[in-house]
């Protein structure tokens, strides 16, 4: 590794910030989606007319944005699926227990 790499890497080291996460439901992230969305046309299309750099680089980070936005749906989107699936399961190893009323009522005939 030459010095000047490790110069970069502490010199990133110092810039790092950290991360909030704040909880949002899918509905805000969708209607966050689609704000930005609008924001990404009219800049992308201000970019092109005054052949900005500085814009379409704006767009660009407001498109990894939306890319994050979109895997946090599709984790909350899992999660659910995971949850769902779990009270199946649930639900048919109670089975047995729900018939054990009519199994009492059977046997009192």
């Amino acid at each position: 590794m030459s010095e000047g790499s490790n110069e970069d890497i502490e010199d990133l080291e110092d810039i790092q910030e950290p991360v909030k996460y704040e909880p949002m439901g899918i509905k805000q992230i969708l209607t966050e989606m689609k704000d930005i969305s609008e924001l990404i046309v009219d800049l992308a299309y201000s970019a092109v007319l005054f052949n900005n750099e500085e814009l379409a680089e704006e767009v660009h980070e407001l498109e990894e944005e939306m890319d994050m936005m979109d895997s946090r749906i599709r984790q909350r989107r899992i999660g659910n699926i995971r949850v769902i699936k779990n009270r199946v399961e649930i639900t048919v190893q109670m089975t047995p227990v729900f018939d054990i009323p009519h199994s009492y009522q059977d046997h009192s005939r």
